[in-house]
């Protein structure tokens, strides 16, 4: 059945009927390039890698606005052809478009997004900093420098301080969610995000292992979806299990942890966490774990080291996990966002040491919540830098995020670069509209809102609006970084009594090549 699909995404998952050791990861992704004409009539061609036994390719288009691309499609390619040109297109819409590839007994599928002369964003909505009180006098430097460059992209901010809780506490829980909800209420079509800052307390709902480990790692886990919701479908009645090795994860009746395996209703807001809590790995100290957070996320917004647009892709399941070909996620992301041919295959143990990489998606066995075979362990990240900024890993163990010293978490606690990590796989995430200058978290959002079968189809199987799908990182942060003006200065003339003072701005010029500067007040 032809499904839709969309964003700045094409890359095209393929899953064939093949033996299990003819296939390759590569087997379940299709490489397509796109190309934007405005000169003559304005056009958006898209031209696709053909594949053996296709029968049709079913193209869709959608707003970016839009929910999901519907029941319908703009164009059917029969077998043989490889390309097709929308000439429908007006300038200053952004559009998403989805390819179904249709074989003998599999589809594949490939998203992206583009546009002609997209208006500046220069106004991105309402955050809210929610900061671990305990962290107010230590880090209250580094808090400011961290909304200033929030506030420097776009954003308004608002921080909040909030009580610190190191174990499960549903009364704090519901203080942080008092506060959210306030906030929501206040300014409810202007807040779209949160970012949680230090020991913020944690939710926890479900009852469930996504990793399969059944029966010793199924219970509750961390949801920070509950913080994005607004949906009051948020229940704490049935659930019963008491089967997890970590009492952590147990989950009873009345006890505050919610019985909710998926979100019930579409999430109303963007989230991130950077908690460094219970992490004895690392030589530095929480605080000081967090001030390095903080400083190398100014770092790479003042563009201090130059990342290239390039990806690495680490795939270390074997040929029994193709059915859901987890690495297939790292191709689905990274292709559209830095092109085929600067995507490189290697262990991100030995690669991310030495080479530069913005983005970086690793999979493969996991073991405890501190390691991920061909991923790395939590001590490798203590001592070792990790050259990379957006993460996505994948295996089992370390996606239960609220654990000591666990991998997601000490991905970005790593020194000196990593800013996101997210347990990409079950489900796919899907970061394409970081191509078109969206932010990290409304990637996260459209993750964890997105279905099996709407509107982003892919190869994932398992895990589609799970609670525990969280966002490791800076919700704001964005892929294209525009090296900021130098040595801004302003000075006040006042020539007479009788006329109004003016500011003078000076600076110097950006080191990118740019169109030119715009000047806001406040």
């Amino acid at each position: 059945m032809m499904r839709k699909i969309g964003s700045a995404l094409l890359i095209i998952v393929l899953l064939q009927k093949m033996g299990a050791e003819e296939m390759s990861i590569r087997d379940y992704s299709l490489f397509y390039t796109v190309k934007i004409d405005s000169i003559s009539k304005p056009r958006i061609t898209i031209k696709w890698d053909d594949k053996p036994d296709v029968e049709s390719v079913v193209i869709s288009r959608k707003l970016k606005k839009d929910k999901d691309f519907g029941e319908y499609y703009v164009y059917v390619a029969l077998d043989g052809e490889t390309e097709w040109s929308d000439t429908n297109v007006v300038e200053g819409e952004e559009y998403e478009y989805g390819l179904e590839q249709i074989m003998n007994k599999n589809s594949s599928f490939a998203y992206f997004s583009s546009g002609f002369n997209l208006p500046l964003q220069d106004y991105r909505g309402r955050l809210l900093l929610l900061v671990d009180t305990t962290l107010k006098d230590a880090l209250q430097k580094e808090i400011q420098l961290l909304a200033e460059d929030i506030i420097a992209d776009g954003w308004l901010v608002k921080v909040r301080y909030v009580p610190r809780a190191e174990a499960f506490d549903f009364d704090k829980v519901g203080h942080v969610k008092n506060i959210i909800h306030e906030e929501f209420i206040n300014h409810p079509d202007s807040l779209r995000a949160i970012f949680l800052f230090g020991r913020v307390p944690v939710p926890y709902s479900g009852n469930y292992a996504l990793d399969g480990h059944t029966p010793e790692h199924c219970g509750a886990y961390g949801a920070d979806t509950y913080y994005a919701s607004i949906s009051d479908k948020w229940y704490d009645i049935k659930v019963d299990s008491r089967m997890a090795s970590d009492e952590r994860q147990w989950n009873i009746p009345g006890d505050g942890k919610f019985d909710n395996d998926m979100i019930a209703e579409d999430l109303a807001l963007e989230c991130g966490r950077v908690d460094f809590f219970d992490m004895p790995e690392f030589a530095e100290s929480e605080i000081e774990l967090l001030r390095n957070y903080v400083n190398k996320d100014h770092a790479y917004r003042r563009k201090v080291v130059a990342f290239p647009r390039n990806a690495i892709i680490s795939n270390y399941f074997d040929v029994n996990s193709y059915t859901e070909a987890f690495a297939s996620n790292g191709w689905l992301n990274f292709v559209p966002l830095v092109a085929e041919e600067n995507i490189d295959t290697a262990s991100l143990i030995t690669a991310l040491p030495n080479t530069r990489y913005l983005f970086a998606y690793g999979c493969g066995p996991g073991s405890s919540p501190d390691f991920g075979y061909g991923i790395g362990s939590t001590s490798q990240l203590a001592t070792t830098n990790y050259n990379a900024v957006f993460t996505l890993i994948f295996g089992s163990w370390f996606g239960d995020w609220d654990t000591q010293n666990n991998l997601m978490r000490a991905m970005i606690a790593s020194k000196p670069s990593i800013l996101t990590c997210a347990w990409a796989g079950r489900p796919y995430w899907h970061l394409h509209h970081l191509g078109m200058g969206e932010n990290t978290g409304y990637s996260a959002k459209i993750t964890q809102n997105n279905y099996h079968y709407k509107p982003y189809i892919s190869n994932s199987k398992i895990g589609h609006r799970s609670v525990q799908a969280c966002l490791m990182g800076d919700p704001t942060l964005r892929a294209h970084i525009v090296a900021p003006v130098d040595n801004l200065k302003a000075d006040i003339l006042l020539q007479s009594s009788l006329q109004h003072p003016a500011v003078h701005i000076t600076w110097e010029k950006s080191k990118d090549s740019v169109d030119g500067y715009n000047i806001y007040r406040a």
